[in-house]
C-alpha cells in the first residue's frame, strides 16, 4: 500500500509507526507538498494520503477517512502570524500570505477576526520564501515553514510587533487542538482488513513520541514533539472538525456542513469500539 504524506517532519512523525511495523516492506510512502497529495490520491496513484482537512472537508463525499488516527496539536510551530503593529492594528490590514497554505490561511483570519477584529485583505504569493513576505509592506504575515529556524520566534519583537503562534492562537479561540490533516482513501477503496492494518500502524506511531522529539533539529520542533502533537481521532478532535466545519461554512468556503464516511473496519473491530463507546459513557 502507497501513501502520500507532507514532506515535512508532523507527517514523519505521524507515520512512524510504518517504518517500524514488521511489516514495514508492505508500506511504500511518496513526500509531497500537502496539497499535491489530494492530487495523488485522486489520479491513482496512490492508496491513502494525508490530507489537510480543508482539502479533506471539500473532498467528503470522495473520500474514506481513516478511522481512530488525526494529525492535531495544541501548538503549531509550522504556521505563525506577524502583526507588524502589534494589535494597535491598522486603518486597512494585509495578511501577506503563500498561496498554497489554504488551511493556515483560513485559520489565520478567522483567530484574527474573532479575536483580536482584526479583518485583512489576503495578500497571497505564489510560493514565496518566509524572508520574501518579511521583507514585504503588509501590516500582517501569514509565515508558514517546516524549517523553523526561517520563523521568527513568537513574542513580542524590538519594533512593536507581535509574532504569534497559529496553533495556540486557534486552541485559545475554540478550545479544541487544530486538526491539521486526516488520512484518508477513496470511497469504497479500502477492505475493513486493509483499514485496519493501516489503522494500527498509524496509532502506533505515537510509541515513538521520544525518538521525535530527540532527533529534532530545532529546540521549538523537540517541544512540539513532546508537548504539542496529537495523534488520535478522538472527541477533542470531532469537537475541533465540528468547530472548523461551522466556520468554513460561515465563511461560504463550504455550501453544507458534510459528514466524514470512514473505511470499513471488521465487524469485531466495530463490536469492540462500540463497547469501548458504551463504557466511556458510563452505559
Amino acid at each position: 500500500m502507497t501513501l502520500a504524506v507532507w514532506n515535512a517532519p508532523v507527517a514523519d512523525a505521524a507515520v512512524s509507526g510504518l517504518a517500524s511495523a514488521a511489516d514495514r516492506d508492505r508500506w511504500a510512502l511518496r513526500h509531497l507538498r500537502p496539497e499535491a497529495c489530494a492530487a495523488a490520491l485522486l489520479k491513482e496513484e496512490v492508496d491513502g494520503a494525508l490530507l489537510p482537512t480543508t482539502m479533506a472537508l471539500q473532498g467528503a463525499e470522495g473520500f474514506d477517512v481513516i478511522p481512530g488516527v488525526a494529525v492535531s496539536s495544541w501548538k503549531y510551530p509550522f504556521a505563525r502570524i506577524l502583526l507588524r503593529e502589534g494589535l494597535r492594528g491598522s486603518e486597512a490590514p494585509t495578511l501577506a500570505c503563500d498561496q498554497r497554505a489554504v488551511l493556515e490561511q483560513f485559520a489565520a483570519r478567522v483567530v484574527l477576526r474573532e479575536h483580536y477584529s482584526i479583518d485583512p485583505e489576503l495578500a497571497s504569493y505564489d510560493a514565496p520564501t518566509p524572508g520574501e513576505l518579511l521583507d514585504g509592506n503588509e501590516s500582517a504575515v501569514l509565515l508558514t515553514s517546516t524549517d523553523l529556524s526561517e520563523l521568527p520566534d513568537p513574542g513580542r519583537r524590538e519594533d512593536g510587533g507581535l509574532v504569534m503562534d497559529l496553533g495556540q492562537e486557534w486552541f485559545e479561540l475554540a478550545g479544541y487542538p487544530m486538526v491539521w490533516g486526516l488520512f484518508v482513501a477513496r470511497e469504497g477503496d479500502l477492505s475493513p482488513e486493509q483499514t485496519l492494518a493501516l489503522r494500527d500502524r498509524l496509532q502506533a506511531s505515537v510509541e515513538h513520541r521520544p525518538a521525535w522529539a530527540e532527533q529534532a533539529q530545532h529546540p521549538a520542533l523537540a517541544e512540539f514533539f513532546r508537548e504539542d502533537l496529537r495523534l488520535r481521532y478522538d472527541d477533542l478532535a470531532v469537537a475541533s472538525l465540528t468547530e472548523l466545519k461551522h466556520y468554513l461554512f460561515y465563511e461560504s468556503v463550504l455550501d453544507d456542513v458534510p459528514e466524514f464516511t470512514f473505511a470499513p473496519l471488521p465487524e469485531e473491530e466495530e463490536g469492540r469500539k462500540e463497547r469501548r463507546e458504551e463504557g466511556a459513557w458510563g452505559a
